[in-house]
């Protein structure tokens, strides 16, 4: 008798794992990992964090927006296959059953001062309006004409990158 409750018990602590892990209707956007790593360097003392997450997700589920604290960072995508790289921050593997998308961000951390005066800051500004959220990070993506969000709530922190 213990021995059923026991596979009992064990199967349905596997069931949930493993439905953590995929992505359905009810949760159509799952975080598989979450890093960071933090590098400084350089001529000029500059630092910053790398950010890389992986998201699997439902066919057809396109996420938009990564928040980091009070700064939303623009996801733009480009498939696995594309030849010519370029201007994205994000890759998809597009499957019959699901998407996997890796997401790359980075913080530069040091204070910015361009040389040429006519040079833009390109890097996004903090917004008062950032939503609230638990966790390190959220997702924002759109699945059946909704938006939807997916919270990050830690980042597995990788060894340091310290440049000459």
């Amino acid at each position: 008798m213990m021995r059923i409750l026991l596979t009992i018990c064990l199967l349905i602590v596997h069931q949930a794992v493993a439905q953590v892990s995929k992505p359905s209707c009810r949760k159509p956007a799952v975080v598989l990992s979450a890093t960071q790593q933090s590098w400084a360097g350089g001529v000029k003392g500059r630092a910053g964090v790398n950010y890389v997450i992986e998201l699997a997700t439902m066919p057809n589920v396109i996420p938009d927006t990564v928040w980091l604290g009070k700064t939303p960072y623009p996801i733009i995508v480009r498939d696995a296959q594309a030849v010519m790289p370029g201007g994205d921050n994000a890759t998809v593997v597009k499957e019959k059953k699901q998407w996997r998308y890796v997401i790359r961000i980075g913080e530069d951390l040091s204070e910015w001062h361009p040389v040429d005066e006519t040079a833009v800051d390109n890097r996004p500004k903090p917004s008062t309006k950032a939503p609230l959220y638990d966790g390190k990070a959220y997702i924002v993506y759109t699945f059946k004409s909704k938006r939807n969000d997916v919270a990050i709530h830690d980042f597995m922190r990788l060894e340091p990158i310290h440049y000459p």
